[in-house]
């Protein structure tokens, strides 16, 4: 294809993709997606991977979630690095970087369905576990960091869902509202190098995938910017009822589906 008939056929495919019945419900979902992960640090997949795996299907879902959040997750990592505990996060990507290819596996050759719902429910359990006011007692080990990514890798290879292991991790430690965010934020910037690079090389970022990814990561930067604003006014209370509440609503949200 030449320069000159480039452009005009991109432009008649962005159309198209605006033009589906399912964007206005996907653009919704993203833009929610954007306010929570800029309010609480995470949470984009929680929000976004069951309307879009309902939408697009499970591989196309977790594709555009790693295109749309990734880049943009790195906006938050220069503040994010002053607060965060470093060791603990790298030793959790490097687990994740271990799980993912296995969960890609498990994506491409299981029934998402029944993925899914193993998911929900576990998370369920954690999420009533740390509601009921249990903490992890002292410093996490680099066995137990590691294992965390391990187990949070697969899950986002497998269902997109692979936040609530190292978010529940955090969460159950004695750090504040703000350690907890920028440890998160730091760690699932790293996580979309991990997830874009084992994605692409399995084939799933189509030229589809990445139309829908272009069209949809606006909405997702001014959600981002929106609950940026709203975290400074939570208090440290009021930042984990928020978090914990997120996690409780994606189990339910995945047992619905």
């Amino acid at each position: 294809m030449t320069p000159d008939a480039l452009w005009p056929a991109l432009s008649d495919a962005l159309a198209a993709v605006l033009a589906d019945p399912i964007w206005p419900v996907a653009a919704a979902t993203v833009f929610v997606a954007g306010f929570v992960k800029g309010m609480a640090g995470f949470g984009s997949a929680l929000v976004m991977m069951p309307v879009l795996s309902a939408l697009v299907g499970p591989p196309a879902a977790v594709a555009i979630l790693q295109l749309v959040d990734g880049p943009l997750a790195w906006a938050m990592v220069p503040g994010a690095l002053r607060k965060c505990q470093l060791k603990p996060v790298l030793l959790l990507a490097g687990g994740a970087a271990l799980g993912m290819p296995l969960g890609i596996l498990v994506l491409k050759a299981a029934d998402p369905e029944i993925l899914r719902f193993a998911i929900a429910g576990v998370v369920l359990v954690m999420a009533a576990l740390l509601a009921s006011g249990w903490r992890y007692r002292g410093r996490p080990t680099a066995r137990l960091s590691a294992g965390t990514g391990l187990l949070a890798g697969v899950m986002g290879g497998s269902t997109g869902i692979g936040g609530p292991p190292v978010v529940l991790f955090w969460l159950g430690s004695q750090a504040d509202g703000a350690s907890v965010r920028a440890n998160l934020a730091v760690y699932f910037a790293t996580g979309t190098i991990i997830g874009l690079t084992t994605l692409i090389a399995a084939g799933l970022v189509t030229r589809t995938v990445l139309l829908q990814a272009a069209t949809l990561a606006p909405l997702f930067a001014l959600g981002m910017a929106m609950g940026a604003g709203v975290f400074a006014h939570l208090s440290d209370g009021g930042f984990r009822r928020a978090a914990l509440a997120l996690v409780a609503a994606s189990g339910v949200t995945g047992l619905m589906m």
